[in-house]
């Protein structure tokens, strides 16, 4: 899990994950360990902060990010009705395509 997409904090270098086989956790760490130097302590700081007390955040980013959508979506559609836009799932970002 990271903080990167649901609380749109990209940039952190912050992750976490839950693997309750003890056998299959060590393998992983020793994995990582080979592969990253250690832990982005203001990433985790971060991260901690978001996942225990970013409710509000998220629902005011969301709120925003909901609002810039739909005023993306009406400029299109009054000013450049040829390009036809929708709401792509998962992401805050706008599909778009160009009719012809």
């Amino acid at each position: 899990m990271a903080p990167s997409k649901t609380f749109n904090l990209a940039g952190l270098h912050a992750s976490c994950i839950i693997i309750p086989n003890p056998k299959l956790r060590n393998s992983f760490s020793d994995a990582m360990a080979a592969v990253v130097s250690g832990p982005n302590v203001f990433g985790l700081v971060a991260m901690e902060a978001a996942f225990r007390e970013g409710d509000d955040w998220l629902t005011q980013m969301l709120d925003n990010l909901d609002g810039n959508l739909k005023i993306t979506m009406d400029y299109f559609a009054k000013r450049i009705p040829k390009i036809k836009s929708h709401q792509t799932p998962g992401t805050y970002y706008s599909g778009s395509t160009a009719a012809n």
